[in-house]
């Protein structure tokens, strides 16, 4: 398990290294944290996964290679053609080191499995969800535009000047 889960994490690092390398070589932003968040979730997931090594509590182990498994799925999944293979291969490594701990069929095993699994989803969609909104303008000048957030609701935003406005759509 102790390997299994280094590994996990030195994949999570290593892709989230090469996605910090790719964003820096792009110059547009689209005036969202949502590389940002998508960067420092892999880092908290991968040092997760690290940390599951150190601990000495299976339940917290448990906890924290869940957490990581599922990150790395839920991210793998929507960044498919771009670090979505790594990110799987990591979430895949995690689930088998976690499958690995001993007691997989008592009731706090699987609520600790649980627990990790919700934790990730409730991190994923809330971020995903928060990043979806500008919060600098995209561009130099005056500019508009609109978008949908990750759950569908649609917004609007103008820049004048260097200030940018979003407005809810009604």
């Amino acid at each position: 398990m102790k390997r299994l889960a280094l590994v996990s994490a030195a994949i999570g690092i290593g892709t989230d290294a090469g996605y910090l390398l790719i964003l820096h070589g792009q110059s547009a932003s689209d005036g969202t944290l949502r590389s940002v968040f998508v960067a420092v979730v892999i880092a908290v997931a991968s040092l997760a996964a690290a940390t599951a090594r150190l601990a000495n509590r299976a339940m917290l182990q448990r906890l924290l290679l869940a957490f990581a498994a599922a990150v790395f799925l839920i991210l793998g999944v929507l960044s498919l053609f771009s670090i979505g293979l790594p990110l799987i291969a990591a979430s895949v490594v995690a689930s088998v080191a976690e499958l690995n701990l001993r007691g997989n069929n008592r009731p706090a095993a699987i609520a600790a499995t649980c627990m990790g699994l919700a934790l990730a989803v409730a991190v994923a969609l809330a971020g995903l969800q928060w990043t979806s909104y500008p919060v600098q303008c995209p561009s130099p000048g005056d500019s508009a535009g609109s978008g949908n957030t990750f759950f569908g609701s649609s917004f609007s935003w103008t820049c004048h000047a260097g200030h940018i406005t979003v407005y809810a759509a009604m």
